[in-house]
């Protein structure tokens, strides 16, 4: 259950200070693990017109919104998109995007610089050409590598500190035995950061799931090899998506220790996600499981930014996912029903990854076991531990939620 502390910020909260804007429904790649691919491919949805999207943009600033993150599609290819990036600046925004480096003309590279951007987040999938590719389509791995050095070239010589060229990964089957090169290769060609994600199984990536996903133990090992990386490589950013639980093992035979990054749920608390309709969504999770499409839509062309977490759909939502009777409480998610750091450093999601499902958590069940089993400054025998961890997934399946 997130902290009292949370929930009375959430309460006082008016305007959130980030928002991550779809800014339009089309992309140029059709991605084996696209959390969104269905919406890419429905015509019944509107993007926001260059209009309506710049009137948007200056009244979320003018009622105190911070920060935008724009995502997509692919945001670079909707043909205002400098222009979107000019407004934002002039309205004092800062602002950063995700984008899978397929863009690379020089005017836009230039805007990049004269609007501030803070920070490029580039879609590269794994080390090398066949595990990008088996995500991205052919000839994309090149395309992205050289935006990455092209950005990173004009950065040095404009001596500037921004934006951080932050490469996102997609942990797969593909990779996950292979972190640390991923790690090299984001040094190597001039990225300052790395932000890796799991596989989500929605949209095709559900579709791609058994074929896509690592196994448990796989992954498990790809985030205590990424925790030691923060460690060895300080030059770059890590965003390693552990929760404390996983720290808390890590902590236990290195020689350098990690504290553990708090892990929460940020939706309504710090930021909501806007799709390219102007829709207005707690999160993009919550949208594409239809847990609050049942209350009043929120848009952002209404300019009810400052009365957002007042609305229903966003009371409706809050209250949804902590009533004690529904299905997707903390008190059916393992092993966070028993966790000493739940509700302190760590408010995961409470949605469940697949629909119909009880969440449970493989990463923390498998280091909740080590913890037990492994004695402090003791290195892992993989090769011994690794059987065993596998048991621990397997007495832990999958559990149908039950309707509330």
């Amino acid at each position: 259950m997130p902290s009292q502390s949370r929930m009375e910020a959430y309460r006082r909260s008016t305007v959130p200070k980030l928002l991550r804007w779809d800014v339009n429904s089309k992309c140029n790649l059709a991605c084996a693990h696209c959390c969104v691919g269905e919406s890419l491919r429905d015509d019944t949805i509107r993007d926001l017109s260059t209009e309506e999207f710049l009137a948007s943009i200056r009244e979320a600033a003018a009622r105190g919104v911070e920060s935008v993150h724009y995502l997509g599609g692919e945001p670079t290819i909707r043909k205002d998109f400098l222009t979107i990036l000019e407004v934002s600046a002039e309205a004092g925004l800062n602002i950063s995007f995700n984008t899978n480096g397929i863009r690379q003309d020089q005017k836009y590279i230039d805007k990049i610089f004269e609007t501030g951007v803070r920070k490029v987040v580039v879609s590269l999938d794994g080390p090398d050409v066949w595990s990008h590719e088996l995500m991205r389509g052919a000839g994309t791995f090149a395309k992205t590598c050289s935006f990455v050095g092209k950005l990173a070239a004009a950065k040095k010589e404009r001596n500037r500190e921004y934006p951080l060229i932050q490469i996102q990964a997609v942990i797969t089957s593909a990779w996950a035995d292979r972190a640390r090169d991923m790690v090299d290769l984001c040094r190597r060609i001039g990225a300052g950061g790395l932000k890796v994600t799991n596989l989500s199984a929605t949209g095709d990536a559900l579709q791609n799931y058994e074929r896509l996903a690592a196994d448990n133990v796989a992954q498990f090992r790809a985030l205590v090899t990424l925790l030691d990386c923060v460690i060895d490589y300080p030059d770059i950013q890590i965003d390693v998506p552990a929760k404390p639980k996983v720290y808390q093992f890590h902590r236990k035979y290195a020689a350098e220790k990690l504290a553990p990054m708090p892990f929460g749920c940020p939706a309504v608390h710090d930021n909501v996600h806007v799709g390219p309709d102007g829709d207005i969504s707690p999160c993009q999770l919550a949208a594409s499981q239809n847990v609050d499409t049942r209350f009043e839509r929120v848009n952002i062309k209404d300019g009810a930014l400052d009365s957002l977490t007042a609305s229903e759909r966003f009371n409706g939502f809050h209250e949804t996912v902590q009533k004690p009777e529904n299905a997707v409480l903390y008190k059916h998610q393992i092993p966070c029903n028993r966790c000493e750091f739940n509700g302190l450093s760590c408010n995961p999601c409470p949605l469940p990854g697949k629909t119909g499902y009880y969440p449970t958590n493989y990463m923390c069940l498998i280091a909740e076991w080590l913890n037990d089993h492994v004695a402090p400054g003791e290195q892992p025998d993989w090769d011994t531990l690794e059987p065993r961890m596998k048991a621990v997934v397997m007495a832990n399946p999958p559990r149908a939620a039950a309707v509330p």
